[in-house]
């Protein structure tokens, strides 16, 4: 195996936890600091009319104020529009578990419960951050 791909496999071999992972519990492992992190990945809802834009509707201030919310609480970690005008967007929320994390985005997101945006929760187990 060449250098390189040594390297890889080690790096991969240090970061696999030894235990499966907890959403957001933090652990660490060769002296690296794990977290779990929630991406709540929304997309244009039903709500939404063909050929307009999500960011043009008046319920897109309702999801501003999740996120303001989120930032009050000290949950926010990252959030925007992927930059492709089809107004797709991923918020990064750090809180104690997935249970908490889908019932902000589902409930506490007015834009989500009204229809406005779609969102799928996946947890993100974080190895690497600057």
């Amino acid at each position: 195996m060449g250098t390189a791909a040594a390297a890889v496999t080690d790096a991969i071999t240090l970061l696999r936890p030894s235990t499966p992972a907890v959403p957001g519990t933090t652990g660490h492992r060769g002296g690296i600091t794990m977290t779990s992190w929630f991406a709540l990945l929304h997309t244009p809802g039903a709500a939404v009319p063909d050929g307009e834009s999500v960011f043009d509707q008046p319920g897109i201030a309702e999801h501003f104020a999740f996120l303001k919310r989120r930032v009050d609480a000290g949950q926010l970690i990252a959030a925007g529009p992927i930059d492709d005008g089809s107004g797709d967007g991923i918020t990064v929320i750090e809180v104690d578990d997935l249970e908490e994390a889908t019932r902000l985005a589902t409930e506490d997101d007015r834009a989500v419960a009204s229809g406005l945006l779609d969102v799928t929760v996946r947890p993100w187990r974080v190895v690497m951050a600057r």
